[in-house]
């Protein structure tokens, strides 16, 4: 992962979101670490950022790896101190998505 502390924004309709590599990358391995005392195949696969919330995928080597993983969504969300978070399982994939709201939105 890169560490490099970047700020990224992205355009919407409500203003200016701004995101912080360094802050993605962190959580990130929060959410690993907190998976991973449970699933111990599980493996940070990337992220996607969109304007209100960031997308996490986590892989394992089966599909009761990521049923297991789903349902430590509580943890990871207490652990990232999230307001909100939605996990998944997204549709013909072999990962596990958290999506986490962006904290820093600009007007």
């Amino acid at each position: 992962m890169n560490t490099e502390n970047v700020l990224m924004e992205v355009l919407n309709d409500s203003g200016k979101v701004s995101y912080n590599t360094k802050e993605i990358e962190t959580n990130a391995k929060l959410i690993e670490e907190t998976i991973f005392n449970s699933v111990k195949s599980i493996k940070f696969k990337g992220y996607e950022i969109e304007p209100l919330y960031i997308k996490y995928f986590f892989t394992a080597r089966s599909g009761a790896a990521l049923k297991k993983a789903l349902k430590l969504s509580e943890d990871v969300k207490l652990k990232l101190s999230a307001r909100s978070l939605r996990s998944y399982i997204p549709p013909e994939t072999d990962a596990v998505c958290f999506e986490v709201e962006n904290k820093k939105i600009l007007s």
